[in-house]
């Protein structure tokens, strides 16, 4: 599947089922909680479950099921990532292609910018608990 803002696809899971996600900007997938029985199968509303950057080989698994605009331009970029520097101690913010210097408080429940395999989606979507979300949880610098 081509990585077209917008393009809806569907992920074939090991149990049968599918996954959808949206295609945001910078190769970004939002996935949506809904896991079809088939590929026609599209979640009605857009009940967003987690954001992802994906690795450019993963859109291979995906086949374009639809399309679904974005209510403004803002939409369509992935929400704010953190990131850790852990020579230097420090936190910084992802967004929109830029890094920001930030705050521990600001990043704070954030997922931590990073770029997933197919192999890690699968995971993660199947709840195996190998490839878990990355949320941050805890001051990474008293460690």
């Amino acid at each position: 599947m081509k990585r077209i803002v917008g393009n809806i696809g569907a992920l074939p899971l090991p149990d049968g089922k599918y996954a959808f996600g949206r295609i945001l900007a910078h190769s970004n997938v939002e996935f949506y909680r809904h896991l079809g029985k088939s590929e026609n199968d599209l979640p009605e509303d857009s009940d967003i479950w987690f954001t992802v950057c994906c690795h450019r080989s993963f859109f291979r698994h995906m086949k374009l099921v639809g399309k679904r605009s974005f209510a403004n331009d803002d939409e369509q970029y992935p929400p704010a990532k953190y990131i850790y520097d852990v020579i230097g101690k420090g936190y910084s913010l992802y967004s929109r292609g830029q890094i920001i210097p930030a705050s521990y408080e600001q990043c704070k429940g954030l997922e931590r910018a990073s770029v997933w395999e197919y192999e890690h989606i699968i995971d993660r979507i199947m709840e195996t608990g190998v490839y878990p979300s990355l949320i941050l949880d805890h001051d990474l610098s008293k460690e």
